[in-house]
């Protein structure tokens, strides 16, 4: 049996803390951390259904991510994501 290391979804926004907010209370997810700078905007956050965990990215043109609202029309490529969210899983969780 091979072993599939675990897929962390992650949802791009412009605003995390409102999309934390939303996701709450709307659908009825766990509220997980948001991780905040010195001057306390938020670049991270978490929420949490059924034992996973998604993460909430802020947008960033240099990884080139951007939230729905930033486009007409959604282009993201699962590829190029899932690549991206496995090699930061190892460095995020550890330092935790």
């Amino acid at each position: 049996m091979s072993f599939a290391p675990p897929i962390t979804p992650v949802l791009v926004y412009s605003d995390i803390e409102a999309a934390h907010t939303f996701l709450v209370d709307i659908f009825g997810f766990a509220a997980g951390s948001l991780h905040r700078t010195a001057d306390g905007q938020v670049v991270h956050g978490e929420v949490h259904v059924d034992g996973a965990s998604i993460w909430l990215h802020r947008e960033t043109a240099d990884q080139g991510l951007a939230s729905p609202q930033s486009h007409r029309a959604s282009a993201v490529s699962p590829s190029s994501s899932t690549t991206w969210t496995r090699t930061m899983s190892g460095p995020a969780r550890q330092a935790r």
